[in-house]
């Protein structure tokens, strides 16, 4: 636990880094493009679309380099869509977060660096500013087979629908503001396996494999967001899984990510994202991503 506890405060402290540094160099490279903080926006109602497609890629290669070194070829699709239907009374949002990416370095393989699946959809009953009910499911998947590269050869470890984890909760809301949304409730978590069932296998039962397991307890997240201006954004998510019968377990995933326009369809994105689940391993799991690349937004 003091472990965990350190490697949330190590993250933490990265990731406010991470918006501090820009915050300040950020304006001071570009500073025609960041106007005055924007003030709170109006609630909107009605149906809103979103689908934005972010690509990066980097390329190197030698010919006759007396210094060495080797070709190198990287690539990253990003998806992120949304749809949100906002009345008075109710709130109903769906959204999609999908990531591929892959490199090569040299005579290698080419490898994952980047698989990712979130799907999650949410209705919200507004009844007060510290009263919200809301009923909410979300899906966690990959595309492809994911390797551990540390082994030789490399080991595959996941897949798609290998693990995959659906969570349902339904309780209540708060939100304080436009930039601070708490919500807890009660929830069932569900881990599906196929050919890797050390995500879903019970360790106690000896005799047999489980390709299913089901978790009961406590879910919650918290949502924060900062937008100082048009051209940028910071936000953070982090959800919390206790279950009932191992209260001490807490399943932790939180991701925080800066984006920093730089012009029209180009932009900066810093990204953390930490895990920290006890049955795949007792260490905290961190991704951090830098990214610079074409960003569309179709709506």
């Amino acid at each position: 636990m003091r472990f965990f506890l350190k490697k949330i405060a190590q993250t933490f402290a990265f990731a406010f880094l991470v918006i501090f540094l820009s915050a300040l160099t950020v304006p001071v490279l570009a500073r025609s493009h960041f106007p005055l903080p924007l003030p709170a926006p109006p609630e909107i109602f009605g149906l809103k679309k979103k689908l934005e497609l972010r690509l990066t890629a980097s390329q190197v290669s030698y010919s006759n380099w007396a210094a060495g070194g080797d070709a190198a070829l990287s690539y990253a699709a990003y998806i992120n869509t949304g749809l949100v239907n906002n009345t008075k009374l109710y709130n109903v949002t769906l959204q999609g977060k999908f990531a591929f990416g892959q490199t090569k370095i040299g005579g290698e393989h080419v490898r994952n660096s980047l698989d990712r699946i979130e799907v999650e959809s949410s209705t919200t009953i507004k009844k007060k500013k510290y009263l919200n009910p809301f009923a909410s499911m979300q899906l966690l998947t990959q595309f492809t087979r994911g390797y551990d590269y540390s082994k030789n050869p490399p080991v595959a470890r996941s897949g798609f629908w290998d693990p995959a984890y659906i969570t349902q909760s339904a309780g209540s809301g708060i939100r304080f503001n436009e930039n601070v949304y708490i919500r807890m409730g009660l929830a069932l978590k569900e881990t599906f396996t196929k050919l890797y069932p050390a995500y879903s296998d019970d360790p106690r039962t000896k005799d047999k494999v489980e390709h299913f397991k089901l978790e009961k307890g406590i879910n919650s997240q918290t949502q924060f967001k900062f937008i100082p201006n048009k051209n940028l954004r910071f936000l953070s998510k982090i959800q919390l899984f206790y279950n009932m019968k191992r209260i001490k377990d807490i399943d932790v995933r939180w991701e925080s990510q800066v984006t920093s326009k730089l012009a029209k369809y180009f932009s900066v994105n810093i990204n953390v994202y930490m895990i920290y689940d006890n049955d795949v391993t007792s260490k905290a799991q961190i991704k951090q991503t830098l990214s610079m690349g074409f960003t569309y937004n179709f709506f």
